[in-house]
């Protein structure tokens, strides 16, 4: 079991095995969806193995752990009621739970998780460096006004953001376990990937990655604690997506200077389609697969299926039970940051995970089969085990 450790915990190996979350629209436009499935299919079924091989989960886990199993459940219930139920969407779901399980096992080796992840992302980043010198046709697209927008191997600007806001997380928590002369190289990692999501010239990736810039900037003099800010998340959800703040002079002037209009590129008009159906499916809703947005909104020359925000994708999809377990799943992150509220690393990923909550009012990303947040809300769970590898590892080796 010790070797099994060391192999399936080395950080090569855990990039290697992360790899493939990366690239997967690059697999998608080019017909590997199959491929895809297995390469991920590897992580998760070890996931499963130590599960059967070492019959625990820890303690801080287990309440994460039954709000995923509880929302899946619920995702394949609302399915078979809505008859929109597919094999595909369940291996999905079992896929995520795996590789959660695989995640979790190591953060028993957390240096050999948090420097895979950052040679993962350093990966990226090289790629899209080569790819905006070598080959621009790939790295750039060009909007409906002819403004250039680096995608880079992400294929949409409003999909970096959900790789590049939690790698900007993984490489600060990197740096606070280095020393001063070693902690170079995370931290130039970090303002490469904030500057490429500001390149991608989403106005919500923008304003994601200025909170975090603005929230780490000023953490050694003012520590926001993690509930504070997920009422910050509440009264944004609330006053941009119901009440529509974003009409008001403040707001409208804010939005002109990130190129936006007050309808939030047709979002406000999808969201009313949604609010509306809601009620009649609140409990359940129509299932992951349903085509509510699609059959009632429409736009001359785009294909329009998601309800462009977080929390009514899941209201839509699953009901308030597969929100209910969201929920329960992202207050067992932030209960543990709370208690640990005084310790960098809990600082650094209540910043990441709040910024990736505003990136959730105007996209749907908590999908299933995009890791990072899951993996940012498992490092909160195990917070403690984090801030005790640190104070006995406080230089983990170059990566």
């Amino acid at each position: 079991m010790i070797i099994a450790e060391k192999i399936f915990t080395n950080k090569w190996l855990i990039a290697i095995l992360l790899l493939p979350y990366v690239f997967m629209d690059f697999l998608y436009k080019n017909n590997a969806e199959t491929i895809f499935l297995i390469l991920r299919s590897i992580p998760s079924l070890l996931g499963f193995l130590f599960l059967i091989i070492t019959l625990r989960i820890s303690r801080t886990s287990i309440l994460f752990f039954l709000g995923l199993i509880g929302y899946i459940a619920t995702i394949g219930i609302s399915g078979l009621l809505n008859d929109n139920l597919s094999i595909g969407l369940m291996i999905n779901c079992f896929i995520l739970l795996g590789l959660c399980l695989y995640i979790t096992y190591c953060m028993d080796h957390f240096d050999h998780l948090i420097e895979g992840l950052c040679i993962l992302f350093i990966i990226v980043v090289l790629i899209t460096l080569v790819l905006m010198v070598l080959s621009p046709s790939t790295a750039y697209i060009y909007d409906d006004t002819g403004k250039q927008i680096l995608v880079g191997i992400f294929g949409g600007k409003n999909t970096s953001q959900l790789f590049y806001i939690p790698a900007a997380g993984f490489f600060l928590i990197l740096a606070n376990y280095k020393n001063k002369k070693t902690k170079l190289i995370p931290l130039l990692c970090v303002s490469l990937v904030l500057i490429l999501v500001v390149l991608s010239k989403s106005g919500t990736a923008i304003i994601a990655a200025s909170t975090m810039i603005f929230f780490v900037s000023i953490y050694k003099w003012l520590k926001i604690p993690p509930f504070l800010l997920f009422f910050f998340y509440i009264i944004g959800f609330f006053g941009i997506v119901v009440f529509g703040w974003q009409h008001s002079k403040l707001s409208f002037t804010i939005l002109q200077m990130l190129g936006k209009d007050a309808t939030l590129t047709n979002r406000t008009d999808i969201w009313g389609i949604v609010l509306h159906y809601i009620k009649e499916a609140w409990l359940l809703g129509y299932g992951v697969k349903n085509t509510i947005v699609l059959d009632h909104y429409y736009v001359p020359y785009q294909i329009i299926s998601s309800s462009h925000d977080g929390v009514l994708e899941i209201l839509l999809s699953t009901g308030a039970v597969g929100l209910f377990f969201f929920f329960v799943m992202l207050v067992s992150s932030l209960l543990r940051l709370q208690y640990t509220k005084k310790s960098v690393s809990s600082t650094i990923l209540a910043y990441s995970i709040f910024s990736y909550l505003i990136i959730s009012i105007s996209e749907s990303v908590f999908y299933i089969d995009r890791p990072f947040f899951w993996i940012l809300l498992l490092m909160a769970v195990n917070i403690n085990k984090i801030n005790l590898w640190l104070k006995s590892n406080k230089d983990v080796s170059d990566i």
